[in-house]
């Protein structure tokens, strides 16, 4: 619920904050902002919208299209209110330039390309999102791994599997550490379970697969660790918003 009567504060933008497209919110908790993801409006400009992440050192991030409608610069001062949990409202320090064009022209628009939604990877979402590609599951581990036993490494490629003198087909794709005891652990990561038995993976080449949905009966046939990532997204997503014990 929005409240008029809620803080003003100011920050001043430098070289750093531009490079990383950030804003400084000092003392956001007496702000009563909660860490997550933030809605930046502009006074008198009802269509504008920026999103981003508010994290623990209140830092911003995300604020792209902020710093181009606005052409931010260093030393710039912007006087900002609180309008809600989530949301702040930025008193434009000059007229707004509220259209963007990209300097070139898109694969989408060239090629005309059917208009679909999709729904954008970003941590507070991963209640409802669900991978499209195996790309995704490591994009979703890096917001998760800190919820779970481990911490990603490296990639897998053909060198690294010559220096190690390992002969492993099909092979594996990362390499993750087991926080508990730092031990280098062979990993797989795919959508569902499943799919690691039918591309001809097995469990002896294989310490670990990281998953979206186990889905496979036949337990013999994975890795004895399975890291189902959809069975620790909602938990992790409350966390994330700042929501934890208030929907349970």
């Amino acid at each position: 619920m929005k409240n008029s009567n809620r803080k003003k504060f100011q920050t001043t933008i430098n070289k750093s904050y531009i490079k990383n497209y950030l804003l400084y919110i000092p003392d956001f908790r007496t702000l009563k902002l909660n860490p997550g993801l933030v809605s930046v409006r502009l006074k008198d400009q009802e269509d504008f919208l920026a999103e981003g992440t508010l994290n623990a050192q209140g830092a911003l991030s995300g604020m792209v299209k902020l710093y181009r409608a606005l052409a931010l610069r260093d030393g710039d001062k912007l006087t900002i209110q609180v309008t809600g949990e989530s949301e702040l409202t930025v008193t434009p320090n000059r007229r707004p330039k509220l259209t963007f064009r990209s300097t070139k022209p898109t694969v989408f628009a060239t090629k005309k390309l059917k208009a679909i939604h999709f729904e954008a990877f970003r941590p507070q979402n991963l209640v409802d999102w669900k991978p499209k590609a195996e790309v995704d599951l490591y994009m979703a581990f890096g917001i998760l791994e800190d919820y779970s036993e481990y911490k990603y490494c490296c990639g897998v490629n053909a060198e690294i599997l010559k220096q190690l003198d390992a002969r492993i087909h099909p092979k594996p794709d990362a390499i993750l550490i087991d926080r508990a005891t730092d031990e280098y652990l062979m990993a797989e990561f795919e959508i569902t379970s499943s799919l690691f038995v039918r591309q001809g993976h097995s469990p002896e080449d294989i310490d670990m697969l990281v998953c979206w949905e186990d889905d496979e009966t036949d337990r013999a046939k994975l890795p004895a660790r399975v890291l189902t990532l959809s069975s620790k997204a909602r938990d992790a997503a409350l966390e994330i918003l700042g929501l934890e014990g208030r929907n349970r």
